[in-house]
């Protein structure tokens, strides 16, 4: 949706790329925001693009960084579009390289499971064990000076160890 050399990608190419290897054989197109630069707005004119040249909305996933701190907002849009896939990592690990340090890592899957759950969609992923794999990396990605991107797992981590 954005790229760091050429600034926005126009949703018409990206549908047509999309639709190029959709027709070679690809089961899915995840539709990325690798440097973090794309907006509500952004997403759904890439998905109904894509849509328009024939992608099924259930072959469209979703790759989205929190860079600008959009990334839920971006998946909230896609969910009314109809995305049903959408990448996350714990903690936000990630990142992108072609943006060096100033693309945030991935979606948080943390934050991702907060917004699902609040909105009563079922995932079948036990949001307390995620947050036990997300204490784990945080206790040992300190020491690589990796910080805990998942704003959600931050402030739950936080209130479990003050016992509020």
């Amino acid at each position: 949706m954005g790229c760091p050399y050429s600034g926005p990608v126009d949703p018409n190419a990206a549908a047509r790329i999309g639709k190029t290897m959709m027709d070679l054989g690809c089961y899915e197109m995840s539709m990325g925001d690798t440097v973090g630069l794309a907006t509500p707005a952004d997403v759904v004119a890439v998905i109904r693009r894509c849509v328009d040249h024939g992608i099924a909305i259930e072959q469209i996933a979703l790759h989205l960084h929190d860079t600008r701190n959009m990334a839920i907002a971006n998946v909230y849009a896609g969910l009314l579009e109809g995305v049903q896939v959408i990448d996350s990592s714990i903690a936000g690990l990630g990142g992108c390289p072609f943006a060096a340090t100033a693309s945030n890592g991935n979606l948080a899957t943390e934050d991702l499971l907060y917004l699902l759950h609040g909105l009563g969609i079922e995932t079948g992923v036990d949001f307390d064990r995620v947050l036990e794999c997300s204490r784990f990396v945080q206790d040992e990605a300190s020491g690589l000076s990796l910080a805990n991107q998942s704003r959600v797992a931050r402030q739950a981590l936080a209130t479990r160890q003050s016992g509020k």
